[in-house]
């Protein structure tokens, strides 16, 4: 990860990243769409089947992504509460879900194998903010620039 002087991530403002953040939020529009519709038919009248504040927190969190030049596109799906979480996984033990509550914050549960402790799965989960939280969990970054090469939109598992 590209780093600046004080260590922290190395976010790009440029054309590119906000086309990067364009094309992102394009490839997850049509599975929110299907989300949307799926939670339609379950939710009782005038329940909102998916929270546009949820919706906004995963479209920062995307374009945070992009300023960061990470091309990782998660899978999808919705909690009952219409909250969308957003997961990334690269194998049975490495794996990142996020939910995002609000426009603002976000749980997380992050699974994945430290060096020099293969045989052992680290599971690490918490609420916090949407904007800075790669700053804040350096490890999820590293995970998810790993993934972003090979990343595609699916349903979650």
């Amino acid at each position: 990860m590209k780093s600046s002087a004080a260590g922290e991530p190395k976010r790009s403002s440029s054309i590119a990243s906000q086309k990067l953040a364009e094309r992102m939020t394009s490839e997850v529009r049509p599975r929110i769409e299907e989300l949307e519709k799926a939670a339609i038919e379950e939710k009782p009248d005038g329940q909102e089947p998916l929270s546009q504040d949820s919706r906004r927190g995963l479209v920062r969190f995307l374009e945070e992504l992009a300023s960061l030049e990470l091309n990782a596109i998660p899978s999808l799906c919705l909690t009952y509460e219409g909250n969308i979480v957003a997961e990334w996984e690269a194998s049975l033990d490495e794996m990142l879900s996020l939910e995002f509550t609000d426009p603002v914050f976000l749980k997380f549960v992050f699974f994945y194998r430290r060096p020099g402790l293969a045989d052992k799965v680290l599971r690490i989960s918490g609420s916090g903010a949407v904007s800075g939280f790669l700053d804040d969990h350096p490890r999820a970054a590293e995970f998810l620039r790993s993934l972003a090469e090979a990343s595609e939109t699916r349903s979650c598992g």
